[in-house]
C-alpha cells in the first residue's frame, strides 16, 4: 500500500506477555525484532499494578492507570474464562482509537483484549480475548465479520490444563496463522490511519511452557517458545514490507513473564486496614480543594 506523502500512519502490534529478558536472550534469532529495536527507540516499560493483561491493555490504550480505567483485576472464579465478569463496558475512559476516530482518522482495532462487545469506531473493530465462544457479534460494524475468512477465531480455552501439549500447539498455530492471514489482508485492502493488532498467543504459549531457567525441561520449553516467536518475527517482517517508510511501527507488550509470588501486598491498603493510615477528608472534598487551589484567577 502506498500512502500520500503528507499522511502519517501508525501500525501498532501488541505482543502480549513478551518478556524483555526472553527477547534479549534470542534477539539474534529474531532478526525483524532485532532490526526494529536497533533502528528505532526501545526500552523496558513498567506494567500496571497488578501486572495482568486485562488491567494493562486498557492502560496502554488510554495512558491512564487501572484506578482510572476501572479495570483493576483478573476475572473472578479461578480463571473461569467462559463467563467473564469483565468486558469492554468495564472500561470507563476513552481509548486511543476513540480519540483518533473523533479526529476524523480511520482506525482498525483487531484482537485487543477486553474489546467485547465491540464498540462503534470510525473504521472497524474485531474483538479479542474474552470474546465468548461461538459469539457472532464480535465485530463492528456487525456485518464486518462476513469479510473475515472462514475459521477465524479470537481465542480458545488455553488455560484448561487437561489439554495436552500437541493439541495446544496445533490449536495455537492454527489460530495464529488464521489471524495473521486476515490481518495482512486488512492492512493491504482497508483504509486506516491507526491499525492496532494484539497477538495473544505470545502470552498463552508462555503460560503453558514458561519455566525458570535451569529447571528440568527448561531448554526444551525455551526451544518450543522460540519456534513460535520465529513465526511472529516472520509475520512482523511481512507487515513491515507491506507499509511504506512513512508509517510508524510500534511494538509493545503489556507485561513480561517470570515467577509469580504466591501473594501480593498493597502497602497503603494494608496500612489503612490496620488503621495506620487515614486519608484527609473525603474524595469529593479533596477534589473541591484541588480545584479551588488551581482555578483561582
Amino acid at each position: 500500500m502506498k500512502h500520500d506523502s503528507g499522511s502519517r500512519k501508525v501500525l501498532m502490534i501488541g505482543l502480549d506477555g513478551l518478556d524483555p529478558d526472553f527477547l534479549e536472550r534470542h534477539r539474534h534469532e529474531l532478526p525483524v525484532l532485532k532490526s526494529l529495536m536497533e533502528e528505532g527507540a526501545s526500552g523496558k516499560l513498567r506494567s500496571t499494578i497488578p501486572p495482568f493483561s486485562l488491567a494493562a491493555w486498557p492502560t496502554a490504550m488510554s495512558g491512564m492507570n487501572p484506578a482510572r480505567t476501572g479495570v483493576t483485576c483478573l476475572p473472578e472464579d479461578d480463571f473461569n474464562w467462559s463467563v467473564p465478569p469483565l468486558n469492554s463496558q468495564s472500561i470507563k475512559v476513552p481509548l486511543i482509537w476513540d480519540v483518533v476516530g473523533l479526529n476524523d482518522k480511520k482506525v482498525a482495532v483487531v484482537n485487543v483484549p477486553l474489546t467485547y462487545p465491540p464498540s462503534p469506531v470510525n473504521g472497524f473493530m474485531i474483538s479479542g480475548f474474552l470474546t465468548p465462544n461461538r459469539a457472532t457479534d464480535f465485530t463492528w460494524p456487525p456485518e464486518f465479520r462476513l469479510e473475515l475468512s472462514p475459521g477465524y477465531e479470537t481465542s480458545f480455552d488455553f488455560m484448561q490444563h487437561e489439554v495436552d501439549r500437541e493439541f495446544f500447539l496445533k490449536r495455537l498455530y492454527l489460530l495464529t496463522r488464521k489471524q495473521f492471514e486476515n490481518v495482512e489482508e486488512l492492512i493491504k485492502k482497508k483504509p486506516w490511519d491507526l491499525f492496532i493488532y494484539v497477538v495473544s498467543g505470545t502470552d498463552w504459549i508462555q503460560h503453558y511452557f514458561c519455566k525458570d531457567q535451569g529447571l528440568p525441561g527448561w531448554e526444551e520449553s525455551e526451544a518450543i517458545m522460540l519456534d513460535y516467536f520465529r513465526e511472529i518475527d516472520a509475520f512482523l517482517g511481512r507487515l513491515r514490507r507491506s507499509v511504506d517508510s512513512s508509517t510508524t511501527i510500534v511494538i509493545l507488550s503489556d507485561h513480561g513473564f517470570g515467577k509469580v509470588p504466591s501473594s501480593f501486598v498493597y502497602l497503603n491498603h494494608w496500612l489503612k486496614e490496620k488503621n495506620y493510615l487515614t486519608f484527609r477528608g473525603s474524595l469529593s472534598a479533596s477534589v473541591k480543594n484541588y480545584l479551588s487551589r488551581h482555578l483561582r484567577s
